[in-house]
């Protein structure tokens, strides 16, 4: 669960956090409900915990999300929080694995692979090797890497 929430803060909904200078490993969730009358979002170091709600006591609607009124909040506090308590990296828990995958097709990715991330999974349960990308030219790969690049810059935006 801390791998996917930590996906949050690097590349989600909850990525502004670095650049409102939130540093070191953390995760969290940014939460809106329906018609924006509630903002939240709680996130974690493997030290701290706080949560952020903002919202009208009369349930009036708000109109903002999660990540534009509590996120801001939260990393205001959490910057000097992690000052003041420094947490070290999530610890990954026996059973656990962390595997190299191919985004395209959801396989371990083989250095051939134009778009790798990394997953968690229960060890045992990796998919099998990438068997798609295998001897690609160079400049076949390249090309499929400046795609996949161009595609997450549009979704980024």
């Amino acid at each position: 669960m801390t791998s996917l929430l930590r996906g949050v803060v690097r590349t989600g909904t909850a990525s502004a956090a670095q650049s409102l200078g939130v540093r070191g490993d953390v995760a969290g969730k940014t939460g809106t409900t329906n018609e924006a009358r509630d903002a939240w979002f709680i996130g974690y170091s493997s030290r701290l915990i706080a949560v952020v709600w903002v919202g009208f006591d009369d349930n009036q609607v708000h109109g903002l999300t999660g990540a534009q009124a509590a996120l801001p909040i939260w990393a205001h506090f959490m910057r000097q929080a992690l000052d003041a308590y420094p947490a070290s990296d999530f610890i990954v828990p026996a059973g656990i694995s962390v595997a190299k995958i191919d985004a395209t097709n959801g396989k371990l990715a083989v250095e051939a692979c134009p778009l790798v991330v990394q997953e968690t999974f229960l060890t045992g349960t990796e998919p099998p090797p990438c068997d798609e990308h295998r001897g690609l030219s160079q400049q076949i790969q390249k090309h499929i890497r400046n795609w996949w690049d161009r595609l997450r810059g549009v979704f980024r935006r």
